[in-house]
């Protein structure tokens, strides 16, 4: 986000007078560190944008510890929209193509104890 110099918003009497021009270096400033944190609040209320620390709140609100090892931005973002967007109760067929999209085919196991209504999914770094 680009804001105005302040020094162009000044009425030209104000021009080469020195303190007036300390002033207004120190306000500039601090008026370009306001700019980039009113973009970074902009980009960290959208999951599409949002840096590494908000994507970790968001993550601990659905009990997820990431692995940034092995887990990239792009993924953990896909992740979080995935769950977002899934509105349970779903299919064993539904929950197969979310994990075939989220992990890779091949790459996930699934076990379900019908019993006590549980269903456990597990991932694997090679195919099956």
């Amino acid at each position: 986000m680009e804001l105005e110099r302040i020094r162009n918003l000044m009425p030209r009497y104000f021009d080469r007078i020195r303190e007036t021009d300390a002033v207004l270096d120190a306000e500039q400033i601090q008026l370009d560190k306001l700019g980039y944190f009113v973009s970074q609040i902009n980009d960290n209320q959208f999951v599409q944008t949002a840096d590494d620390r908000t994507l970790t709140l968001l993550e601990r609100l659905f009990g997820i510890l990431a692995d940034r090892t092995i887990e990239d931005l792009s993924f953990r973002r896909t992740r979080l929209l995935n769950l977002f967007a899934t509105a349970p109760p779903f299919t064993l067929f539904f929950l197969y193509g979310r994990l075939v999209t989220l992990v890779g085919r091949g790459l996930f196991a699934v076990t379900i104890d019908y019993n006590n209504y549980v269903i456990t999914t597990y991932r694997s770094r090679k195919n099956h």
